[in-house]
């Protein structure tokens, strides 16, 4: 027999729900995001426990984040730790519950939906999902991956911030370098805040920038002779400056991160799979990693795709069909990840650029059809993991 706790998660409190098995609520707490907090919510699951004779069932409202270190805890002790999004517990609610919104009554739907998943789940379908430990490898590699990819995503956004301010200060200025995150050319932009002396340096003071030689002096001093600044170049300039100053630091955060990554990856027989696809770098296959956490979590490949983003879904309603649809709630790093290198992978693959073609020429467009070979190559990830094996590209040889 079993008793179902729901916990719905928050930043500094939780709120817990447990209900019995005939579906009354036993109790409604808060936990605090503290220890003292989850040692008394495991002291009332073994209260419970001797009561009812029955054994805990515990769903919370998605895992890592803010859950984080409760659900590690929970699987530690061995109780059974189910997931479930935030799409199926409003919808829940709304049906069973009322419009009305709050922790406690989040708490209290998440906690019969445990009780009544048997019942909700029809041909097959399930509502929750079971949450197996992850190695801690992979957790590593996780919180590692998405560290780097934050600090990829604030270097862009510098960057953009950049080049706008540089095409408002001295359009010409950009001419200088195809890539505006280029070295030699961010320490330029840091050691000349004041962008007037930049066009007044003489050839041995920028000659002491490390990363300009004859080459890039050259540019420089072309540049110098048709300089001409806007009038908010004293204000833009420091600015300037400092972005680049940023740029540079977070340049060297995301090698180290890279660096760290390769070194855990190297550890890791699922990163070594993957890695064995054509076209699946480091950075990608570090990030399915982490995400993907272990393939025991999905019962068939199908589970997968969706979690990926990359399976399609069927609407219908009477007459109506919708083919081809993408699944709303997907995990977006392993999404991004998975599509990238599926795109980079058709290049080094000739049966997959073969089969990309083959979509396009249906009429589908560039993204449609790499989802499509990335849906194809989800099935050979599925059975590669599943099964040891790493990935092994047949050579076809034309018949003579």
């Amino acid at each position: 027999m079993e008793f179902s706790v729901g916990i719905d998660v928050g930043a500094y409190t939780h709120h817990v729900a447990i209900v019995n098995p005939d579906g009354h609520l036993n109790e409604a707490f808060e936990m605090p995001h503290q220890q003292t907090g989850f040692d008394h919510f495991f002291s009332r699951l073994d209260f419970y426990q001797k009561q009812l004779s029955a054994t805990a069932v515990i769903g919370m409202e998605g895992l890592g984040g803010y859950a984080r270190p409760l659900d590690r805890q929970i699987q530690k002790v061995g109780f059974i730790l189910l997931n479930l999004n935030n799409l199926k517990v409003s919808r829940f609610r709304q049906l069973f519950g009322a419009d009305a919104k709050s922790d406690h009554r989040d708490a209290l739907m998440i906690a019969q939906m445990v009780r009544l998943r048997t019942s909700l789940a029809g041909n097959g379908e399930r509502v929750l999902y079971a949450a197996p430990p992850v190695d801690p490898l992979h957790q590593r590699i996780k919180r590692l991956a998405r560290r780097q990819q934050r600090l990829i995503e604030e270097k862009v956004r510098l960057l953009m911030r950049m080049k706008a301010d540089l095409l408002a200060v001295s359009p010409i200025l950009l001419d200088l370098t195809q890539k505006i995150d280029t070295l030699w050319f961010l320490r330029l932009l840091v050691a000349y805040p004041d962008l007037s002396r930049l066009v007044r340096a003489r050839a041995q003071t920028l000659l002491k920038i490390p990363g300009i030689g004859k080459s890039f002096l050259s540019r420089v001093q072309a540049w110098q002779t048709q300089a001409v600044l806007s009038d908010e170049a004293d204000v833009v300039g420091p600015m300037l400056a400092s972005d680049g100053a940023r740029v540079l630091e977070l340049l060297e955060q995301i090698k180290a991160y890279g660096d760290q990554l390769d070194v855990s990856c190297s550890k890791s027989l699922m990163a070594q799979r993957l890695e064995s696809l054509p076209g699946f770098g480091p950075k990608c296959t570090a990030r399915l990693t982490g995400e993907i956490g272990t393939i025991g979590r999905f019962d068939s490949e199908s589970a997968l795709a969706v979690y990926l983003g990359v399976a399609c879904l069927d609407h219908q309603s009477g007459t109506s069909l919708k083919r081809g649809k993408p699944a709303r709630h997907v995990n977006k790093i392993a999404q991004a990840a998975m599509l990238t290198a599926t795109d980079r992978h058709r290049h080094f693959c000739p049966q997959s650029q073969t089969y990309y073609k083959k979509k396009r020429t249906e009429g589908k467009n560039h993204n449609q059809a790499v989802r499509a070979l990335a849906r194809h190559l989800t099935r050979v990830i599925y059975r590669m993991l599943t099964q040891n094996r790493n990935y092994e590209m047949k050579i076809l040889i034309a018949k003579p």
